[in-house]
């Protein structure tokens, strides 16, 4: 892909890649990030390998709020909640406006199994009416 004009993978660092169910995300540290296009690498990067959905992620740490952001993109996170269980674990909601849940790109769970994963404790995504 550098051959076609993507300079900013030489200035990206790689982190890690997740694959659920035909659904790739790849977390990139990505430096002066200005005019490319993380979804056309995407595509390109799915078609390659077979994979029926892909996800370039910027990774900026343990942000929960900021890779929900990526994550969920087009839909909107309006918040991100700690819900502290009784057997002392703790849980996170990620609070979505109920009219932007049609536009997940991927099934809510597995959406929800991803973020688990990456931020390595339990992530829900919860619909929310505004008012």
């Amino acid at each position: 892909m550098e051959d076609r004009g993507e300079a900013w993978l030489k200035n990206s660092e790689y982190v890690k890649a997740y694959m659920f169910d035909g659904f790739l995300v790849i977390l990139l540290r990505i430096r002066n990030a200005y005019g490319f296009s993380l979804n056309r690498a995407a595509k390109e990067i799915g078609k390659r390998i077979g994979a029926r959905f892909v996800k370039i992620i910027d990774y900026r740490g343990r942000d929960l709020r900021y890779l929900a952001q990526q994550l969920l993109s087009p839909a909107k996170v309006h918040g991100v909640n700690i819900v502290y269980m009784p057997d002392g674990s703790t849980m996170y909601t990620i609070r979505v406006s109920r009219r932007d849940l049609h536009r997940l790109q991927v099934d809510k769970e597995l959406l929800e199994k991803a973020l688990s994963k990456i931020y390595g404790e339990k992530v829900s995504i919860v619909p929310e009416t505004l008012s």
